[in-house]
């Protein structure tokens, strides 16, 4: 971490930063070239959330099959072994805190745009 004038640069902040240069650089060009936006039909923040909740969940739960797999790859790799036990409980854990926030917060998000839908804001939830 390299300090500027007493600004800490963190590596994730400096590549956020990046990334937004770089889209804001590349707009007009975009525009130019006759590129279109290709979150059309998204006309609400409910239907923005739930769209990248949509693929948040549809690349996480084979990523968590994935996960579940190999934590069971290293139970039987442990032989009993203590330490290796640990480390496999330790990722079979991980694994289903992961899926636990990841379906936790579909489902959540669901529930607050069908309550915000029943009471009369035009939500779409499905």
């Amino acid at each position: 971490m390299k300090t500027i004038h007493n600004l800490k640069i963190t590596p994730s902040s400096f590549v956020l930063s990046s990334i937004g240069a770089v889209f804001l650089g590349f707009a007009p060009i975009a525009h130019a070239l006759g590129l279109t936006n290709p979150l059309t039909g998204i006309d609400s923040l409910a239907g923005f959330v739930k769209s990248i909740l949509d693929i948040v969940v549809t690349i996480g739960i084979p990523v968590i099959t994935l996960a579940i797999i190999y934590s069971g790859f290293l139970f039987v790799k442990a032989k009993g072994d203590p330490a290796e036990l640990k480390v496999a409980k330790e990722t079979f854990l991980y694994t289903i805190i992961g899926a636990a926030i990841i379906l936790g917060s579909w489902v959540f998000a669901l529930a607050i745009c069908r309550t915000v839908g029943d009471l009369g804001a035009s939500a779409t939830c499905q």
